[in-house]
């Protein structure tokens, strides 16, 4: 009885300390970051990374002299968008959980499991805006040309296509603003969607930790830098 009952606490700890280390390396890895790269004196692009408290995504500008998110992203793809959107918000993550889990009350364990523990197929979402107000926390990008054209090249890069075009997901997504697009790469507990957007931010030599699994290491440097 007594080595059962060890058995059952080692089965029960060996996930706790799994855990533990996990956040422990990602809060390490918070004060050894990517330095980023020295401001440019070229023409500043506003762009922003925007988070509900759990979930990371860059929101862009529609048009801008390096990028038209509309020619990846056309509007009739979009059941209701805005007529003139100033934004769009792009995250990405796996696919079943992104589908299905339009509010965190669809949240359901067995998803979540499947979405940390699988290998499982991604997708992009994007979202058109009027304003970025909609966002309450909302941390500004001053990007230069050349950084703003790295980062618009690596979401470039995680979109799947064919032909030349974006591959929608018909029928899919949370409001008539919004849609879901078919994306390259596969999501696990190391690669989540925050960590996609600190890829992201390192890419373009922006300031972040050098690995984001969750909301708060995508922001932290950002927040400190807004301070």
């Amino acid at each position: 009885m007594r080595r059962l009952l060890k058995l059952i606490a080692l089965t029960l700890a060996l996930p706790a300390a799994a855990l533990a280390a996990y956040c422990t390396i990602a809060f390490a890895l918070v004060f050894y970051p990517y330095p980023g790269d020295e401001p440019t004196a070229d023409e500043q692009i506003t762009a922003y990374v925007a988070s509900n408290g759990i979930h990371a995504e860059f929101v862009l500008p529609v048009a801008s002299p390096i990028m038209d998110w509309r020619t990846l992203f056309p509007l009739h793809r979009f059941s209701a968008p805005p007529p003139h959107p100033a934004f769009v918000a792009i995250g990405w993550g796996e696919r079943e959980f992104y589908l299905n889990t339009p509010t965190w009350a669809d949240l359901s364990v067995r998803r979540a499991l499947e979405a940390l523990f699988g290998r499982n197929s991604a997708v992009l979402h994007a979202t058109y805006l009027d304003s970025i107000d909609v966002y309450p926390e909302g941390y500004r990008l001053n990007l230069g040309g050349p950084a703003y054209a790295r980062l618009v090249e690596y979401i470039q890069r995680t979109l799947a296509m064919f032909e030349g075009q974006t591959i929608p997901i018909p029928g899919r997504g949370y409001g008539g603003n919004d849609a879901f697009f078919a994306a390259n790469g596969s999501y696990d507990f190391l690669a989540t969607c925050n960590s996609w957007v600190g890829r992201g931010l390192r890419h373009a030599g922006v300031k972040s930790s050098r690995w984001t699994p969750f909301d708060w290491t995508v922001t932290w440097h950002l927040r400190v830098d807004r301070e």
